[in-house]
């Protein structure tokens, strides 16, 4: 249990590695949810995403870090209804930010899907697309 996330939650509920799915609880069920992810994506053989580059990976890493370090923008001004979706034990973009970030919205909705981590809308892929759609439709 080296990550803070290990240390906090306990072992059950620290992330998986990698290889069993990006951001997957270490629970059963985040484990076998992290395995049906991968299958999935090995299941698209034609126009694949290209792999990010170690240069582009790392721009990225610096542009999140420079948007964490900025103050809350006023979200008031969105009008438009926004879907916010996130699993309970997300540690990139923790669920109160979800929260918040839905509060703060005038017409923000939150999904939360239970025993997940950041990649809780590819572990609950069903269900995200029906809570999508219907989101859409209205």
């Amino acid at each position: 249990m080296s990550s803070p996330c290990c240390r906090a939650r306990g072992p059950a509920r620290c992330h998986a590695p990698p290889s069993t799915g990006e951001g997957v609880t270490r629970t059963a069920g985040g484990r076998r949810a992290g395995q049906e992810f991968l299958a999935r994506l090995k299941e698209r053989t034609a126009d694949r995403d290209k792999a990010m580059s170690p240069i582009a990976y790392n721009n990225q890493l610096k542009a999140i870090h420079r948007w964490g370090l900025e103050k809350p923008h006023d979200l008031s001004v969105v009008r438009q209804p926004v879907l916010v979706a996130n699993g309970d034990s997300d540690r990139m973009v923790p669920s109160k930010d979800s929260a918040d970030l839905a509060r703060r919205l005038p017409h923000g909705e939150l999904v939360i899907y239970p025993d997940a981590g950041h990649g809780g809308i590819f572990q609950f892929h069903r269900q995200c697309v029906e809570t999508a759609l219907e989101f859409l439709e209205r």
